[in-house]
């Protein structure tokens, strides 16, 4: 898309005529008002210096003076770029932006959702894990007490039969021969 020159040549040439012509007026001014004895030949040399400094002001614009004007009328014109394709840019960001905050209170949704379905995931494994756990616990603790149970009841037996033996060796010292006797006899009928 062509820009359209802030500054163009024809503008200008313009604006120095129409400065000029101001110059002109006190001229005219000075001729009307009978300042002018000798007529057009008193107008001769200041409208010859005028047109000379007309020339020479052309002539210093156009060496100096347009290329200057270009030159700000392109740095304008890409600034003028520039801040379109930051303000599209700053436009996408703000519809983007804007859609995003319209769909904010669904993505919350559907994160609160997930996060709810993965905490029970986490609860039910927990749970699984502790039941486990607690069967395992009560299964060693079944063992544990059997062992101590029987170990218990091997040295209690074994306490028993000591204390048994110590009494049948007393019952043995204290009996007397006929007692010995009939001990013998009852032991060989329950053989037979």
């Amino acid at each position: 898309m062509k820009q359209k020159a802030i500054y163009s040549i024809n503008k200008v040439k313009k604006v120095v005529l129409l400065f000029s012509s101001f110059f002109c007026f006190p001229l005219n001014a000075f001729a009307s008002s009978g300042g002018a004895q000798n007529s057009i030949s008193s107008l001769f040399y200041p409208t010859v210096n005028f047109i000379i400094t007309l020339f020479v002001l052309f002539y210093l614009y156009k060496k100096y003076g347009a290329s200057k004007f270009v030159e700000k009328k392109n740095l304008v014109v890409t600034k003028i770029s520039e801040a379109k394709e930051k303000k599209d840019k700053a436009d996408k960001l703000l519809s983007d932006a804007k859609s995003r905050l319209k769909n904010i209170d669904m993505e919350c949704k559907e994160l609160k959702e997930r996060l709810d379905k993965e905490t029970d995931i986490m609860v039910e494994h927990i749970l699984e894990v502790s039941k486990e756990n607690a069967r395992r616990i009560e299964i060693d603790s079944d063992r544990q007490i059997e062992n101590s149970l029987s170990k218990a009841s091997h040295e209690m037996s074994q306490a028993v039969l000591g204390i048994a033996l110590d009494r049948a060796k007393e019952e043995l010292r204290n009996i007397t021969e006929e007692d010995d006797a009939c001990v013998r006899a009852d032991a060989l009928d329950s053989f037979n």
